[in-house]
């Protein structure tokens, strides 16, 4: 449960060119069409669900994450949509390109969970490698890489080996890697793992960077507060299925817990003003604080009270974190335990 929400404006803007003109949220970057994956193991090539019927639709310009636990489909989902996977049955489209197609991958710049580089190769040396592969310049590859890997941080090893670079630096560059080419849709899958809180900050502001200059980011995670943190949308798989929800949840509409009122100043019994009376009152000296159901409208006590000619010190609402409502969707998901 969380008192409060706030979002930190991004710091960092990502080389590669002028922003993109403000996009139309009725328009998807990606769609996904009942989508199912099925893998055969063993001798007997038993039947093993990895994703089964999974639709949504990210609107383009949006931050959309893409939750759940380890094992729930989130990767498989990825790589059918990069085309390194083929999909049992469903469609889905990148940039309005069906999946999979050239055409498609040429939009979208990607974060693998775990990235694997030449380590031979210096970090300047392999973003020019992978912007070659884009049909860039050497010019244009020798300015972006330069620029890029300044932007996440490892300017001053541009010149060092991949292979002395730490967990969190092949991370940086991975997500360099994903931007050489400037796309319009980055796909990130684990973006933060490997990652200390700095890092993760930096690459919290990189993301929102991204949606700054009108890109389309779809990233998994199992980090919830991170998630919470970034994502304007959010779709929740478990053991391949998106949970129920009729929409995915959004930061604009989340659930109220709880709601607190610290008031003063009472002319009349508390009783005398509202209908419903509080779930809890208590006393901190001058004042008293009032602690409401979450279903109860906030704005009708509060009328109710100022018109009888309360003082109202603060009004506090605690919300569903995305935690909670993770737990307890898996939880009605599996039923009660035996």
């Amino acid at each position: 449960m969380r008192s409060s929400e706030s979002t930190q404006p991004p710091k960092a803007t990502p080389p590669g060119g002028k922003a993109l003109p403000p996009r139309s949220t009725d328009r998807s970057a990606i769609q996904v069409d009942r989508l199912s994956k099925t893998f055969r193991s063993g001798f007997l090539r038993r039947s093993i669900p990895a994703l089964t019927e999974v639709s949504f639709s990210v609107p383009e310009g949006c931050i959309f994450g893409l939750v759940g636990p380890n094992g729930a489909g989130k990767t498989t989902t990825i790589k059918i949509l990069l085309g390194l996977i083929k999909a049992t049955s469903g469609s889905a489209t990148l940039g309005g390109q069906r999946v999979p197609s050239t055409r498609s991958r040429a939009r979208v710049g990607y974060l693998p969970e775990n990235p694997s580089f030449y380590d031979h190769l210096q970090a300047r040396e392999y973003l020019a490698f992978v912007g070659r592969l884009f049909g860039m310049s050497r010019r244009q590859c020798a300015s972006q890489a330069d620029r890029l890997l300044d932007y996440v941080g490892l300017g001053e090893h541009a010149g060092k080996p991949i292979r002395k670079f730490s967990k969190g630096m092949i991370q940086r560059l991975g997500i360099a890697q994903a931007l050489v080419h400037d796309p319009h849709i980055v796909i990130l899958d684990e973006p933060q793992s490997g990652l200390d809180p700095l890092g993760r900050k930096e690459v919290k502001e990189m993301i929102l960077g991204l949606k700054s200059r009108g890109r389309t980011v779809l990233f998994s995670s199992h980090i919830l507060p991170d998630v919470e943190d970034l994502a304007d949308e959010i779709a929740f798989l478990h053991r391949g299925r998106f949970l129920p929800f009729d929409s995915p949840l959004t930061k604009a509409n989340p659930k109220v817990l709880q709601w607190q009122l610290e008031v003063s100043d009472l002319p009349v019994p508390l009783e005398e003003i509202l209908d419903q009376p509080p779930l809890r009152t208590a006393s901190q000296e001058d004042r008293l604080l009032l602690t409401f159901d979450g279903s109860l409208d906030a704005s009708t006590a509060v009328a109710r009270l100022v018109a009888a000619g309360a003082c109202i010190h603060k009004v506090i609402s605690h919300t569903e974190s995305l935690e909670d409502l993770f737990v307890r969707e898996i939880q009605a998901e599996e039923g009660p335990k035996t």
